[in-house]
C-alpha cells in the first residue's frame, strides 16, 4: 500500500484472514509505526549595534575615551519552526542580557551590553544560537567597531595622553616679523623633536627658527622642572631649557638629547615592519603629510574617514616598494574636525587621528 506522511506519530495495523477447508475462519494481524516529522527551515539572524550605529566596517563611531558604550544584539528567528535555548555571546567578553531564551517564527527580541570606551580601534563581534524542535542548532553572528578617541581637556593642542602637564592652557607661538637669533618655539606638531621652520612673508625678510613640541607644558613649568636650564628669552624658553625639556620627553638625561637623523639616513634605512608613522603637521590647514612604512613591496590602501565612519577619501591604491612614503593629502574642501587616517597592508591594519583647524 502507498501513502503520503502525516505530521508526528502515526500508526496502523495490518489484518489477514482466510478460510480452511474444513470451513473454518482464521485471521492475523500486525502493527507498524512512523513519526512524521516536518522538515524544518531553522534560522537566526542577529543585527549588533554601537551605540545606536551599525558599524560593521572599521573605524565606526568616534567615541571619547571613558565614556559608556552601549551595544544592542537584536536577535529573529527567520525560520519557520520555534527555536528554544537561545543564547547571545560577544567575543570580547561583554556581558549580555536578552529579555526570554526562546523565539516563535518571525519573533525578535533585542539584548543588550556595556561597556566603557577604551583609546583606539575597537572591535567586538556579537554571536546567536538557538536550538530547534528537531534538536539543530542555528547561529549567526555580527561584527562592531568604535573608535576611542583621546581629546584635548585643556585646549593647549595636546591630546590627554600625551599632555605632560594637563590644565595649562598654551597658545602656539607666533614666530615674530622681526629677525631674532636662534630660539626654541612651542610648536604643537606632537614628535617631540625640533623642527626648523621659515616665518612667513612680512615687513621683514624670512628667517629660519627652530620650534619643538613641548608636551604641554608652559614656558615656565619648563624652567621650573628640576634639573632643567633655566631662565627664558622676550619670545620663548631659553635654548637650554627646551633642550633638556625635549630630552627628558624623550626619556633621556639631561643633556642627553640625540642629533635627529638626516633625510639621507632615514631612507637608507629599511623599515623592519609596517607602520603608519603619523602626519605632519598635526593640526593641519589645509595641508598635511602623511607618512607609512613598508618592509617589503605590498598592495596597501591608504584613506581618510570622518568621525561618523563615511569614507572622504582615498590617497593610495595599489603596490608600492619597501621603504618610507610620504603622501600629502589637500583636505580644503572639508569641514574642521578629526578625521581618521586608515592605512590596510597584508599584514594588519593601522588607524590614527588628524585634527583639521580651519
Amino acid at each position: 500500500g502507498h501513502g503520503t506522511a502525516t505530521e508526528g506519530q502515526y500508526r496502523n495495523v495490518g489484518t489477514t484472514g482466510g478460510t480452511s477447508p474444513e470451513g473454518a475462519r482464521v485471521s492475523d494481524t500486525d502493527p507498524s509505526h512512523y513519526y512524521g516529522k516536518v522538515r524544518e527551515n531553522a534560522s537566526i539572524r542577529i543585527e549588533k549595534a554601537t551605540n545606536g550605529h551599525d558599524a560593521d566596517h572599521a573605524p565606526g563611531p568616534s567615541i571619547e575615551v571613558g565614556e559608556s558604550v552601549a551595544w544592542t544584539y537584536r536577535v529573529t528567528n527567520t525560520g519557520d519552526v520555534r527555536l528554544t535555548n537561545i543564547t547571545v555571546s560577544d567575543d570580547q567578553g561583554v556581558a549580555v542580557s536578552c529579555p526570554k531564551s526562546q523565539l516563535n517564527p518571525g519573533e525578535s527580541m533585542t539584548c543588550t551590553g556595556h561597556g566603557t570606551a577604551t583609546e583606539g580601534q575597537y572591535r567586538n563581534v556579537g554571536t546567536a544560537q538557538g536550538t530547534s524542535p528537531g534538536n539543530t542548532t542555528v547561529s549567526d553572528d555580527d561584527p562592531s567597531h568604535y573608535w576611542g578617541r583621546v581629546i584635548d581637556r585643556d585646549g593647549d593642542g595636546v591630546l590627554d595622553g600625551d599632555d605632560l602637564c594637563p590644565g595649562t592652557v598654551i597658545p602656539e607661538a607666533t614666530v615674530p616679523r622681526r629677525k631674532l637669533r636662534p630660539n626654541r618655539w612651542a610648536l604643537f606638531d606632537g614628535d617631540h623633536t625640533f623642527d626648523t621652520v621659515r616665518k612667513g612673508k612680512g615687513k621683514g625678510t624670512a628667517h629660519s627658527y627652530t620650534t619643538t613640541d613641548t608636551g604641554g607644558c608652559s614656558c615656565e613649568q619648563i624652567i621650573a622642572a628640576r634639573g632643567l636650564g633655566k631662565g627664558h628669552t622676550k619670545h620663548g624658553c631659553s635654548n637650554g631649557a627646551m633642550k633638556d625639556w625635549v630630552a627628558r620627553v624623550q626619556g633621556a638625561g639631561k643633556g642627553a638629547l640625540a642629533a635627529a637623523p638626516s633625510a639621507a639616513e632615514e631612507a637608507r634605512e629599511a623599515p623592519s615592519s609596517y607602520a603608519l608613522e603619523g602626519s605632519y603637521p598635526n593640526p593641519f590647514n589645509p595641508q598635511t603629510t602623511i607618512t607609512f612604512a613598508l618592509p617589503e613591496a605590498a598592495h596597501v590602501r591608504l584613506s581618510v574617514y570622518d568621525v561618523l565612519g563615511r569614507q572622504v577619501r582615498v590617497l593610495v591604491e595599489g603596490r608600492r616598494e619597501a621603504g618610507r612614503h610620504a603622501v600629502a593629502w589637500e583636505a580644503s574642501g572639508l569641514p574642521s574636525g578629526t578625521y581618521l587616517v586608515r592605512l590596510e597592508t597584508p599584514e594588519r591594519h593601522f588607524t590614527q587621528t588628524v585634527q583639521l583647524i580651519k
